[in-house]
Formats: structure tokens, C-alpha cells, sequence
């Protein structure tokens, strides 16, 4: 019986496809040679397993790391939300955006089982997380933590 067979449709998770089945050579060929992608204003950077290390880790300044995947629905509500208090802060924080898609070694090492996650960093250590979609006044009172450690 050939291997594949064995393997139950439950077992098949859409990460585990693309990370593991589809291409992971062409995942880890694209993460390795991307840089970090910010936007216009410098406070929302798109991050890979090869930048993970300088655009958050060695960053000064608090990171919200928000771990995501394009066909999440939950994620889709946040990252408005996310962005948003990102540049209403003005500079405060970062907020880095990590696709567990194309990051599966990020994602494993930070053990991330559902989306969105998102963990507050700060000096390479994680300070504070939460899963899910929080509501607006939640989600803002989650943020006020991130003052405390300036």
C-alpha cells in the first residue's frame, strides 16, 4: 500500500499541504530570499523565517507579532484592527505580520497551532499573547500593556 493512502483526509490540514506536501523548497527558497516588506509608514512589516531574527528579535522598539494565513477568515478581521492601532500608535510598536504558510520554521518554533496568534515581544522575549479576535475595547485594553514596558 502506497504511503499516501494512509495518510486520513482529517490528518491533511491546509498548513500541512502546503507546508509539507505541495512545495516546501519553493516555501523555503521564497522565505530565504525576501526581505522584510513594510508599508508606507514603517510600522506594519511583513516578516519571513529569514528576516524573523533582525525584524523582530533585534528590534528595539515592543513587536506585535500577528501570525496569519491568508484563507483564515478570523485573520481577515483582525488585520484591520492590528493595522489600525499600529498607526494610531505612532511608532510605539511594530506590528510584524508572519503567514504560517511561507513560515513554517517561525511557526514551529513559537509552537503555533491555531490562527490568528498574536504575541507581544519585546528585548527578543514574549511578553504577552492572545488567540483569536478580541473585540475592539479588549483588543484595546490588551494594548495599553504594550505602553508599560516603555
Amino acid at each position: 500500500m502506497n504511503a499516501i493512502f494512509r495518510i486520513s483526509p482529517r490528518a491533511v490540514t491546509p498548513r500541512l499541504f502546503m507546508s509539507n506536501i505541495l512545495a516546501p523548497a519553493v516555501i523555503k527558497r521564497w522565505a530565504a530570499t525576501s526581505g522584510p516588506t513594510t508599508s508606507g509608514n514603517g510600522v506594519v512589516v511583513e516578516v519571513t523565517d529569514a528576516t524573523f531574527q533582525s525584524a523582530v528579535v533585534d528590534s528595539s522598539k515592543p513587536v506585535l507579532v500577528d501570525f496569519y494565513a491568508n484563507w483564515c477568515g478570523p485573520c481577515r478581521m483582525l488585520t484591520p484592527l492590528l493595522t489600525q492601532a499600529a498607526e494610531a500608535a505612532k511608532g510605539q510598536f511594530v506590528l510584524a505580520k508572519v503567514n504560517i504558510d511561507h513560515c513554517p520554521d517561525t511557526s514551529d518554533k513559537f509552537r503555533i497551532e491555531a490562527v490568528p496568534t498574536v504575541l507581544l515581544m519585546h528585548k527578543g522575549k514574549v511578553v504577552n499573547s492572545f488567540v483569536g479576535v478580541l473585540p475592539k475595547p479588549q483588543l484595546d485594553a490588551w494594548l495599553d500593556s504594550i505602553k508599560k514596558l516603555q
